[in-house]
């Protein structure tokens, strides 16, 4: 866990401004609740999606139900998005619930929804939620955007709905330290990705 955390969070940083047009990641505090490290992860920063952090699936603990995104569009014309969310049916998690709209503009400053996730308390496993976003736009110099981001959503069988929401806002303590090195985003990328290979036994 703790070297693919490293790697995403150095490449999330790597954008080229001159495709800039939309923000969309996670606040220092939700990654602090989540992963246990004091740093924003962006799933696409400036226009450029970073498939490295999509491809990471986060595991969401019991005491957590809430799950917060921040999102941003860079452009003075209306960025238009559609929001679905897929999930396993087998009786283990309540349908998701979000605090916006399914589609409509995203806003022009940093703003935030909430995704929610709630176990029915019948079973103990893991669920995978897919979070797919769509943003369409005109201009020929951004090319529409689609991310799916990765959750699985842990329930713990007998938990009930009232003990879920008061524990959503607890932060947790990761079960992996997480080394410090290349999570301030080093200027050069490939010395950085060395290191990690080093540490963590890989190229």
């Amino acid at each position: 866990m703790a070297r693919v955390l490293i790697l995403v969070l150095l490449l999330a940083s790597l954008a080229n401004p001159s495709v800039a047009y939309l923000n969309v990641f996670i606040s220092p505090t939700e990654v602090m609740k989540l992963l246990g490290i004091d740093a924003e992860l962006f799933y696409v920063r400036e226009g450029v999606v970073n498939t490295y952090a999509l491809n990471f699936v986060v595991m969401v603990p019991p005491n957590m139900s809430d799950l917060q995104f921040s999102w941003q569009s860079l452009t003075k014309q209306p960025l238009p998005y559609v929001l679905s969310v897929k999930y396993n049916t087998e009786g283990a998690l309540l349908p998701p619930q979000m605090n916006i709209s399914s589609a409509g503009v995203i806003p022009t400053s940093v703003q935030t929804f909430r995704l929610r996730l709630l176990c029915t308390g019948l079973e103990a496993t893991q669920t995978e939620v897919q979070l797919h976003l769509n943003v369409s736009t005109h201009n020929k110099l951004h090319n529409n955007t689609s991310v799916k981001i990765r959750r699985n959503k842990i329930c713990q069988k007998g938990m009930n709905r009232k003990f879920q929401l008061n524990s959503s806002n607890n932060p947790i303590k990761a079960s992996t330290p997480i080394p410090k090195i290349c999570i301030n985003y080093p200027k050069d990328a490939t010395e950085c990705r060395h290191t990690f290979g080093r540490l963590w036994g890989g190229g």
